[in-house]
């Protein structure tokens, strides 16, 4: 019987990256234990588990004993089951749950016997969703997708499913206030001008007004969604542009830094050099030959 809730740290520096190295070697599968069902009157679940479980309460109430500990199951509720997890699932009789799920194990490569994952890599059992209609829908695709087999079927609801936990992950570290996924929409308008334009040198003024912010809370606000001042991430955007064009491009260095506004060939290669650390036409260097677009 499991009796703790080891969990990932998501403060812990490279957890992120780890993650992401980790599920790159992985593949998440579902099993034939699927559903999206109105439980019976009567219903509850002794929860015995030998793989990983994705359960998401959609309707209704009830508890949720498991791992030591009580969760309430309202509507929007998810819980990460593991192999191993012992406990009992209830529901309020007068307002009896719905609930999707899509076991699953994990495999590395084609093997054909699943793997275990240490329970440091794991987010907590208990996750409730602030975008719960997201989650219901990945899962509810999967189990269809199981239903009803299509061409590419076994495919796609993988590719659901890894889409499910990464959202999983993201929600946890949220509600451990260890991330912040929701970009503000003032400072995603100035972002998205910033990355289609990069060679519109826009000013803090104007994007603050753009925004409809004064200037000193958009900048705020700015640093505190990107965690850079608004005036670097703008150089950052025009030099980021300025390498895709060098790499892939057959534009000189001259007409890539007049062609992003620099009227000082001079000032874009220091600023190139202090990005990058290397000059414009090292960069240039940098890809192997080939076709130019």
């Amino acid at each position: 019987m499991v009796t703790s809730d080891a969990s990932i740290d998501y403060a812990a520096a490279g957890t992120w990256d780890g993650l992401g190295k980790l599920f790159s070697r992985l593949d998440a599968r579902p099993t034939d234990r699927r559903g999206n069902v109105r439980c019976e009157s009567g219903w509850h679940w002794r929860v015995d588990l030998t793989d990983f479980d994705l359960w998401l309460a959609v309707a209704g109430r009830g508890q949720f004993r498991l791992a030591g500990t009580v969760y309430p199951i309202l509507p929007g509720t998810l819980f990460w089951l593991r192999p191993g997890d012992d406990g009992m699932a209830t529901q309020d009789p007068d307002d009896p749950l719905t609930v999707v799920y899509v076991h699953f194990d994990f495999f590395r490569d084609d093997a054909s016997s699943a793997v275990q994952i240490d329970p440091g890599w794991l987010p907590g059992r208990h996750i409730p969703l602030t975008d719960a209609a997201r989650m219901e829908t990945l899962l509810v695709r999967v189990v269809r997708l199981q239903q009803l087999p299509t061409p590419l079927s076994a495919l796609e609801s993988r590719a659901l499913l890894h889409l499910a936990l990464i959202d999983a992950y993201r929600q946890d570290a949220v509600n451990r206030g260890q991330l912040n996924v929701r970009p503000d929409p003032r400072v995603a308008t100035v972002l998205q001008r910033l990355h289609r334009a990069p060679a519109e040198r826009l000013s803090l003024d104007e994007a603050a007004e753009l925004a409809n912010l004064s200037a000193d809370h958009f900048s705020r606000l700015f640093r505190a969604q990107t965690g850079i001042p608004f005036r670097r991430y703008g150089v950052d955007v025009r030099l980021d542009r300025a390498r895709y064009l060098l790499e892939e491009t057959s534009m000189t260095v001259s007409e890539i830094a007049d062609a992003l506004g620099y009227d000082d060939v001079f000032l874009f290669s220091r600023q190139c050099k202090a990005r990058f650390g290397v000059a414009p036409s090292h960069l240039r260097g940098a890809r192997p030959p080939g076709p130019r677009r």
